[in-house]
């Protein structure tokens, strides 16, 4: 990003603009490299949205305005729900989500859920719902995703199912703030 806006960068050539509204904040591409999934955020107004566009610049649409994304869960003191973590499923244009809460002030409350967003046909399909879901982190060949936690380690099929709960336990890590570290999961290629 640069400026806000998503920008192409290809060979010797100058830095292309795919977007123009300049609210452009984080950014995941499909293993295909044909769609790019941005948030945005607009600091006067503290909203979000979940975005596409084509690797070209065209057909640029909104996957979760706020308001969507606000009446996933109830608020219950929240400001807003915004996009926690994001990522291409692989060999497939399907972006995995999840969620977390906002709020006046400090604090971090993520959802732990896992929600999986068609980005051809904004079709949503919540794979685990919240608590269950946590950082993700999807196997090479796409049909396996490890979930971290802060005490903890599950692994799920890429469709939700068969959902293995506490393969791996441990003490949360003091961190001295609402953060709560979850350990980095690496899969080996085989």
């Amino acid at each position: 990003t640069d400026s806000g806006n998503i920008m192409l960068i290809e060979g010797v050539n100058p830095p292309a603009p795919l977007t123009f509204g300049g609210n452009a904040d984080r950014v995941a591409i499909s293993n295909d490299g044909q769609k790019i999934a941005f948030t945005t955020f607009d600091n006067v107004t503290g909203d979000s949205e979940l975005r596409v566009v084509n690797a070209d610049g065209s057909g640029e649409i909104v996957l979760l305005d706020q308001a969507q994304m606000d009446a996933l869960y109830p608020l219950d003191g929240a400001l807003h729900h915004l996009i926690y973590r994001m990522g291409f499923q692989r060999c497939t244009q399907d972006l995995l989500i999840n969620t977390r809460s906002t709020y006046e002030g400090p604090g971090l409350a993520p959802h732990y859920n896992l929600i999986s967003i068609d980005v051809n046909t904004s079709l949503q399909t919540v794979l685990l719902a919240p608590t269950m879901g946590g950082d993700f982190y999807l196997s090479p060949d796409g049909n396996k995703i490890v979930i971290s936690h802060p005490d903890s380690i599950h692994i799920v099929n890429s469709d939700g199912s068969n959902y293995l709960a506490s393969l791996i336990t441990f003490p949360s890590i003091i961190t001295y703030s609402e953060f709560q570290w979850s350990p980095s999961v690496v899969w080996a290629n085989d």
